[in-house]
């Protein structure tokens, strides 16, 4: 998504693959390794005022099938709280970020039937998430995009999906950013079955 949209791009995948440990929470008394470094990197990836930050996610399988919602956007506020009222509000913009998750959701729904939800099924109010301890972390917008397994491991169209969500971020949040050219998008029968451009 982040080549496709033409983003800055921080993945937590260094050092050793397994066993995996994620760099969702963060405690700065024993931070997981390499958890220091890609948190230094997001600042510096973030320094402009405004800027935001977008973690993508995979939901928790367990409930998802139980789920009408494979989308779950989520910005600092409880379990339910679908609201921007959050006492600890990850996103600065409020309006621009209303905005987006509804484009998102109006693209992914009329192009592949996908829906979204704001916050329903997911909580992002806990002190230890990451996006909490960076040093910038009042200048920013940070919004978790959590998608379901039957949409980024199981749908044919899942880089397809992806295309569109990047294409809506690029829209909205950075227009005049140069994003990848369809030209530079694989062209073999891999995850872009029935993919439109």
């Amino acid at each position: 998504m982040a080549k496709i949209g033409g983003f800055n791009y921080i993945s937590r995948e260094t050092g050793e693959t397994r066993p995996y440990k994620s760099f969702y929470t963060y405690s700065e008394t024993s931070p997981q390794p390499g958890q220091q470094e890609f948190m230094s990197d997001i600042v510096n990836l973030s320094a402009k005022e405004g800027a935001w930050i977008i973690t993508m996610l995979a939901a928790s399988g367990g409930n998802e099938p139980d789920y009408p919602t494979q989308i779950h956007f989520c910005y600092g506020g409880a379990k339910g709280d679908e609201s921007f009222n959050a006492r600890d509000l990850l996103i600065r913009d409020i309006s621009l970020a209303d905005k987006l998750m509804r484009s998102i959701e109006s693209a992914l729904n009329e192009q592949y039937g996908i829906s979204c939800d704001r916050q329903r099924y997911h909580r992002s109010d806990q002190p230890g998430i990451f996006i909490r301890h960076l040093k910038n972390r009042d200048s920013v917008n940070s919004l978790f995009i959590r998608a379901a397994w039957s949409i980024t491991c199981h749908d044919p169209h899942r880089t397809a999906i992806s295309k569109t969500i990047a294409d809506e971020i690029h829209r909205l949040i950075e227009p005049d950013k140069e994003n990848l050219s369809l030209t530079e998008l694989k062209v073999k029968g891999i995850g872009l079955n029935d993919y439109r451009h």
